[in-house]
């Protein structure tokens, strides 16, 4: 006759086999529904257009631009201190084009198309 302990044991093996095999049908089932989920969602190629990417490049340009300008207006305060007015004219006429690139990347690209198709002929 087995002992009140092995009977137990052996209950609890038993209760573990039972939900281990529960566990398992779940299992199953749930990768069942997400593979059926999967299948279901139709395929999406994608679809590469001229602009894909310029709200990318605009952050990308604005961030760089604006650590340019942040750079040139500290030489531009100490050209002012030091009071060399040629390098603060240079350093405000560098940075004309930085910011045109920077925040009106498109805008600045027609206008230098159209000076150079102007002087080229």
């Amino acid at each position: 006759m087995m002992s009140p302990t092995s009977l137990y044991f052996n209950a609890a093996f038993a209760a573990d086999v039972v939900v281990d095999a529960a566990v398992r049908a779940t299992l199953t089932l749930d990768a069942a529904i997400v593979s059926a989920k999967v299948s279901a969602q139709p395929f999406v190629e994608a679809q590469l257009t001229t602009s894909s990417g310029t709200g990318l490049r605009d952050i990308a340009l604005a961030i760089i631009g604006t650590f340019t300008i942040v750079i040139l207006t500290a030489r531009a305060a100490g050209a002012l201190a030091d009071e060399q007015y040629g390098k603060l004219i240079t350093l405000i006429l560098a940075s004309i084009p930085v910011i045109g690139f920077a925040y009106f990347p498109d805008t600045t690209v027609n206008i230098l198309k159209g000076l150079f198709s102007s002087g080229v002929g």
